[in-house]
């Protein structure tokens, strides 16, 4: 009789684990280049990166969408929405975004408000790398990915 119990568990975990997500900023247009992102997080999230702009936006590892907002807090003008995998370079800056859909809570749902907690970028080798952002130090390493401070990158660990 365990067997059902070992089923259901592990149908949950890969549930759980299918519906991680991705919202990735890039400094250029296109969604190239190195990123800041909200890694790995699941529910109806608002990401920021305080103080900072980007000029696009995409959702990864998720159905559903994101829209794209002019200030911090998924506040102010909506830049625009895309689905997933879509990219989202805005006509003007985008401060933050919002992932909605079909692995999101249920519409009306509290939003909970994230920072970004990834950086994504290519080493002078050539060897694309995601490192873990430590909390408080958001700011500093925003910088460092859109001056291409690759010491400082290079120092954090991997996420």
């Amino acid at each position: 009789m365990q067997f059902p119990i070992v089923l259901a568990t592990s149908l949950l975990l890969s549930a759980s684990v299918a519906s991680a997500a991705d919202m990735i900023f890039y400094a250029s247009t296109g969604c190239t280049g190195a990123s800041v992102s909200c890694g790995s997080f699941t529910g109806t999230v608002c990401c920021t990166d305080p103080g900072q702009v980007y000029a696009s936006v995409k959702l990864t590892g998720s159905s559903g969408s994101i829209t794209g907002f002019s200030n911090e807090g998924c506040a102010g003008v909506a830049t625009g929405q895309v689905g997933t995998g879509t990219c989202l370079s805005a006509s003007f800056a985008i401060q933050s975004a919002r992932a909605t859909g079909a692995n999101r809570l249920a519409a009306g749902a509290a939003v909970q408000s994230i920072l970004i907690n990834k950086a994504s970028y290519t080493t002078t080798d050539g060897v694309a790398r995601s490192v873990r952002i430590p909390a408080g130090r958001e700011m500093e390493v925003s910088k460092a990915v859109r001056t291409g401070d690759l010491a400082l990158l290079d120092t954090l660990a991997d996420f």
